[in-house]
């Protein structure tokens, strides 16, 4: 890595959070995977690792599940305690830091696994230094609205963004029903409400 670099990506860390981040602990219980990956998958996609105790208690699909024999009682407090402790390092694709000086003198550097140089801190961190910190996000729904722009002028109609209305009543209900497939920010299960 080059010392006098004064830009790079700041990572973001991964952290033991999901339910299947109990597979990486299998080798050490002895565990096959053929045994624990079926009941990973049926436990629901948000799910995290230190509710897995609580769920198989409260799900119906878990009740008959082997989660509850004994011989699971250390994973399963093992994936609890993990919950939140770092597990990789990652590259934020649109986070980049500039210095005025070498970053190097600032913040440990490492190789992404995608290639690029990234900051061993993450954006909390970077802002904590007075560092510039830019999100340069290239979204598929900024190309979604281009290509419907496009579309809209091709039609002989003027799109005129100042006169979307910001109050439009189908549009909230619309959103209401989580009808919200390919909206950024909204299409998550937090933005459906489940």
């Amino acid at each position: 890595m080059n010392d006098a670099k004064k830009s790079c990506y700041f990572g973001i860390p991964g952290v033991f959070l999901q339910k299947g981040d109990g597979n990486e602990m299998l080798p050490a219980f002895s565990f096959p995977e053929s045994e624990l990956d079926p009941l990973c998958k049926r436990m629901p996609f948000y799910a995290r690792a230190d509710q897995i105790r609580s769920l198989i208690c409260k799900l119906p699909e878990l009740k008959d599940s082997p989660l509850h024999e004994a011989r699971f009682e250390l994973l399963l407090e093992c994936c609890g305690r993990l919950a939140g402790f770092p597990r990789f390092l990652g590259m934020h694709l649109g986070g980049l830091v500039i210095s005025d000086i070498p970053i190097t003198q600032l913040t440990p550097l490492q190789q992404s696994g995608l290639g690029p140089v990234i900051s061993q801190f993450d954006k909390d961190d970077i802002e904590g230094l007075g560092l510039v910190k830019l999100d340069l996000l290239s979204l598929r729904t900024l190309s979604v609205i281009q290509d419907a722009a496009a579309q809209i002028k091709q039609s002989g109609q003027d799109l005129i963004y100042e006169e979307i209305p910001l109050d439009d009543r189908p549009t909230f209900e619309m959103i209401n029903r989580g009808e919200t497939i390919g909206i950024f920010q909204l299409e998550s299960p937090a933005g459906k409400g489940k």
